[in-house]
């Protein structure tokens, strides 16, 4: 069993971890709505989701 103060310092990078996580599927969010719009000119490869290939997608079908 870890000592107290190793645990506390795994929970917080695990904090910090999953908060980045939370931060990079907030992103992807956003541009899957940016795209909707009709706004969308790229983005950051970890941005880039199956969502916001798919709303590109029927955009392009769309609109052509």
């Amino acid at each position: 069993m870890l000592p107290e103060t190793e645990h506390i310092k795994a929970l917080e990078a695990k904090i910090d971890r999953l908060e980045s996580e939370l931060e990079r599927e907030r992103m992807r969010l956003a541009a899957c709505g940016v795209a909707a719009r009709g706004y969308f000119d790229g983005c950051k490869d970890e941005y880039y989701s199956a969502s916001l290939a798919d709303v590109l997608a029927l955009r392009k079908k769309a609109y052509g």
